[in-house]
């Protein structure tokens, strides 16, 4: 029983207040309630950890195979490499004789590579700019004739800027002189991108590309 007129218009105060509270509580949004209802939808996935082990085992395979084919001391590389060294030991020797290059350039089968004149091994970087240059196109050519022993024929072949780099105007015509009776033995297609002056004279047809005001133009010769 309450007696306190005070006391009793403070409870009915509160009252009043609760009641107001409540109603509000009632017309607002849960926001907690979209994130129960996906727990409650929520669905576990289809267990996929025996694709991963088997993903995991293959990446385990393969980077060992990359090791069998790329450590110089891998068993299963050097036989590979035994089998195609001695063609490409063998063109390559062929178009440096073509080229006038006395050197004698041999790959290892661990694709080490040694480079002798009159019996004594040379550093390549000893060579000069041109003999590393002729060094470098034979080498090219030698890979084409490999790559076409494991494939079919290849009729197509680009040498881009090869004359530009370390050759002297004597040097540029022994390379062209080489790489055109390539083109003619082997019936290629060989197109040769040059700035040399000297190399405009040394083929029977030319396209000119001149870059005019950012726009290149082509003129046939």
């Amino acid at each position: 029983m309450i007696d306190d007129m005070s006391r009793l218009t403070s409870l009915k105060t509160t009252l009043k207040h609760y009641k107001e509270s409540l109603e509000k509580l009632k017309n607002e949004e849960n926001p907690y309630e979209e994130l129960l209802n996906n727990l409650l939808s929520y669905e576990p996935k289809e267990d996929k950890s025996g694709e991963i082990e088997e993903l995991r085992s293959l990446i385990k395979h393969s980077e060992f195979l990359v090791k069998l084919l790329t450590k110089r001391d891998s068993y299963i590389r050097q036989a590979l490499m035994s089998k195609y060294l001695p063609l490409l030991n063998e063109r390559l020797h062929h178009y440096l004789v073509r080229m006038s290059l006395p050197h004698k350039v041999l790959f290892n089968s661990d694709l080490t590579v040694s480079i002798q004149q009159f019996d004594q091994e040379i550093p390549y970087g000893n060579l000069s700019a041109g003999q590393r240059a002729r060094i470098n196109i034979a080498l090219s050519l030698a890979f084409r004739d490999v790559l076409q022993t494991k494939h079919n024929y290849i009729n197509l072949y680009i040498l881009d800027e090869c004359l530009d780099v370390g050759l002297s105007n004597v040097g540029v015509r022994k390379t062209v002189k080489a790489i055109k009776e390539v083109a003619e033995s082997n019936n290629l297609s060989m197109f040769v991108i040059s700035h040399r002056d000297e190399a405009k004279e040394s083929f029977d047809k030319k396209l000119n590309v001149e870059l005019r005001n950012g726009f290149s133009t082509i003129s046939f010769n």
